[in-house]
């Protein structure tokens, strides 16, 4: 009799356990932020009137980015990327260079809590472009994004004389290179292509909400060590 009243006390418990169990990983779901792919494009364009339209500071504040600061969000692999034909579109024959192309996978924290991404791809010549910086996402009641880059290049031989006259400068005390910056802070859609503006490099930047993420999926490869504050190449596989 005893073991007759024990066995549906043991089944009882551990269905009791189980539903638990199932409703704290459940609400753990509920509580975990969701996440985005946050994709960038970071290209300069070839038309050099962009040099000599405008007066371009010589004295810009140096960028903090220590690794500490930095978000360790992970990469999505290239068969991912939203912005493939949009690069495939924007070649030297149309006036544009596409310096930098990658997408990562993002919590979608509030702005006190989010970290940003590097952007980073180090000149391989003398007239090839620098480019540094930051993307940070974050959300509020909507989706955003801040952009803080810093491409450095070097000024063109043929507009020298008129960049130093832009410059009230001589053009013997033109230094080789010069630094640009582009700082933008802006609300943004899923699935909408924005395009934020500058004389001499521009950005493209889209987001995709990813509600039924798995984790893991979608991600590029670590790169090799040596290359991991290279960024990604501006050709897309």
């Amino acid at each position: 009799m005893m073991k007759n009243l024990i066995l549906p006390l043991v089944i009882s418990t551990v269905c009791s356990f189980s539903s638990m169990f199932a409703v704290s990983a459940h609400a753990a779901d509920d509580d975990a932020p969701p996440k985005f792919q946050v994709e960038l494009v970071v290209f300069e364009s070839l038309a050099l009137k962009g040099w000599t339209e405008e007066y371009w500071p010589d004295n810009l504040d140096i960028m903090d980015l220590s690794d500490d600061q930095l978000s360790a969000a992970p990469r999505v692999a290239p068969e991912y990327l939203m912005l493939n034909d949009e690069v495939a579109k924007m070649t030297p024959r149309i006036g544009y260079h596409v310096l930098f192309h990658q997408a990562w996978i993002v919590d979608a924290l509030p702005e006190d809590q989010s970290k940003p991404m590097l952007v980073s791809v180090l000149p391989e010549d003398d007239n090839d472009s620098r480019l540094e910086g930051t993307l940070r996402f974050y959300k509020s009641r909507y989706p955003h994004v801040v952009l803080n880059l810093e491409l450095e290049h070097k000024i063109p031989y043929r507009i020298r004389d008129d960049f130093a006259k832009n410059e009230n400068l001589p053009e013997d005390q033109l230094p080789e290179y010069w630094r640009f910056q582009l700082r933008e802070s802006r609300k943004i859609k899923s699935h909408q292509i924005h395009y934020i503006d500058h004389p001499v490099f521009g950005a493209l930047v889209e987001i995709k909400y990813l509600p039924n993420y798995k984790e893991g999926e979608m991600l590029a490869p670590e790169p090799p060590p040596s290359s991991e504050q290279d960024g990604q190449s501006a050709e897309t596989p």
